[in-house]
């Protein structure tokens, strides 16, 4: 009988796979040693056979199923990954600005602001007082992972981290390391092979990386002939895999007809499905696109139950400058006027006590503080000019004073110091 070689890792060492977990209880225990160690024998994913055509059209749920690859001695299938914050364990959004980050060292995916709140409470109170209120925190020298620990490196330690997830056969590194390659960081810029790893993310069913193929094929770039009608059929592959980016960009194909059929009530509809879960971005389509009032108040209601606070902030000054634009105070104005001071009414409702002062100041997460400072903002111009609501210096000079209180709003201020220089003229 050959004997087993033996492996030079310590026990109580990183495991060398990349999980994050120490090797004896990772890789060096009984269960995987009777497996097989995935860190001693990893092969690389198979190229695809689409890959080689660069005209295939995109691998839908429902005609194909998720691919399966061969890791050491054991046969894993690959479906998404996760769709909760590791943190929070609140829903991942998968639409709008990026508010999501993927840690390479374990493979979890934590929210933006999950991970602040853990740098900000790790903080001593000295620290905290320095920090500008409105500057985001990022990763301190030797900061680590806040699931496993691992420290936080560099773009290359990243990307071998990212290298090491793909030969396992992740769906989710593959699609990161074409971003990668797509914008040329920490490797040599290549669309090509962008194109060949975002394919093979996408035949294991990754739905990002279906709305990314569809970006190479509206720009023409990989390989991937320029075409708009494919550009489209990727991209609504992704949105029947739930991506709610590609569930915006269908609605705008629809809504003007690129590479396909061309329908407002099926835009619309879209539309109002994601203003439901909060998507501010689609709300503002409802609002400005649907003769229904009924549709408008439900968009603007779904934002403010389910969206972040954020995205309540941003709705809310859209619709207020939108209106204020011709200066005029027509019924459509004055509607987009209530729908904004509901937005900004939340906001303050959500990060102010009754005090005036915010309900959790340690673990506030700056974007949010800047968010009730333009809230605070928009509801002192609003008071001070009569945008749907009673005119009143007095509420004014209250909002402009608590959005400087909050971030030191420097309009908030001018206006301020205006309206106080025309009180002293007037005694």
């Amino acid at each position: 009988m050959e004997k087993k070689e033996k492996t030079k890792q310590k026990p109580n060492a990183r495991c060398a796979c990349g999980s994050g977990k120490k090797f004896k209880k990772c890789c060096g225990s009984k269960k995987m040693k009777t497996s097989g160690c995935s860190s001693l024998s990893l092969s690389a994913p198979p190229a695809p056979a689409a890959a080689a055509s660069a005209t295939a059209g995109p691998v839908t749920a429902a005609s194909a199923p998720a691919a399966a690859y061969k890791i050491g001695t054991e046969t894993q299938t690959h479906f998404v990954d996760d769709d909760v914050c590791a943190i929070c364990l609140e829903p991942l959004r998968t639409w709008g600005q990026n508010t999501n980050t993927r840690m390479v060292c374990c493979g979890k995916t934590i929210h933006k602001r999950c991970i602040e709140k853990w740098v900000r409470a790790g903080m001593t109170p000295e620290a905290l007082q320095a920090e500008q209120p409105t500057k985001p925190l990022v990763f301190p020298d030797g900061k680590c992972c806040p699931m496993c620990r691992t420290a936080i490196g560099d773009i290359n330690c990243i990307t071998e981290q990212l290298k090491e997830w793909v030969r396992r056969g992740k769906a989710w590194a593959m699609c990161q390391l074409g971003g990668q390659y797509y914008r040329g960081i920490g490797v040599e810029q290549s669309y090509e092979q962008a194109h060949v790893l975002w394919r093979q993310s996408a035949e294991l069913g990754y739905p990002q990386a279906h709305m990314q193929m569809g970006n190479l094929y509206y720009f023409g770039q990989g390989g991937c002939e320029k075409s708009a009608e494919k550009a489209r059929e990727w991209i609504k592959s992704a949105a029947s895999l739930g991506n709610g980016n590609a569930r915006y960009n269908l609605a705008l194909k629809y809504l003007h007809g690129e590479g396909g059929e061309q329908s407002n009530e099926k835009a619309i509809e879209r539309f109002a499905g994601l203003a439901a879960e909060g998507d501010e971005r689609s709300a503002c389509q409802i609002v400005i696109l649907s003769q229904s009032q009924e549709e408008k108040d439900m968009a603007v209601q779904g934002v403010i139950e389910q969206g972040t606070i954020e995205a309540q902030a941003r709705f809310g000054c859209y619709l207020q400058s939108t209106a204020g634009e011709k200066g005029e105070q027509g019924p459509r104005e004055v509607a987009m006027f209530k729908y904004a001071q509901a937005l900004f009414e939340s906001v303050c409702k959500k990060m102010l006590g009754e005090d005036g002062h915010l309900i959790e100041p340690r673990s506030a997460v700056p974007v949010e503080i800047e968010c009730v400072s333009n809230s605070a903002l928009g509801m002192g111009i609003m008071a001070l000019q009569g945008q749907g609501m009673p005119q009143s210096d007095k509420v004014a000079q209250a909002f402009f004073m608590l959005s400087m209180r909050m971030g030191g709003n420097d309009v908030a201020a001018h206006n301020l110091k205006m309206m106080l220089r025309a009180q002293t003229r007037n005694c």
